[in-house]
């Protein structure tokens, strides 16, 4: 999730950069700070989410993983969580959304 060419590719969509030689937790947490991101882990599930879900096309069902696929993904996916946000954060993270 972290560590490939592809997931790379995607966290560098993201502007997020792990710090690999941290054990996960310590990783998570300073890569979070470093973001300075309200919404940084609703970024993350998001982002980890739709990883996965290309992960799993091109092991069962033989799909190239594409970035374009995934950032569309990343997109739908975060849009319909906003629904559950706070105004506030709702406008936050639609801003950041359209920065990309």
């Amino acid at each position: 999730l972290f560590a490939c060419q592809f997931s790379s590719q995607c966290w560098n969509y993201l502007n997020i950069n792990w710090n690999h030689s941290l054990n996960f937790f310590v990783m998570l947490l300073e890569t979070k700070q470093q973001s300075g991101l309200s919404f940084f882990m609703e970024i993350f599930s998001v982002a980890t989410w739709e990883i996965w879900k290309q992960r799993n096309a091109k092991i069962f069902r033989q799909h190239s993983p594409s970035l374009n696929d995934w950032m569309r993904s990343f997109q739908n996916t975060l849009l319909l969580q906003m629904y559950r946000f706070s105004p506030n954060l709702r406008a936050d993270v639609q801003f950041w959304l359209d920065s990309l």
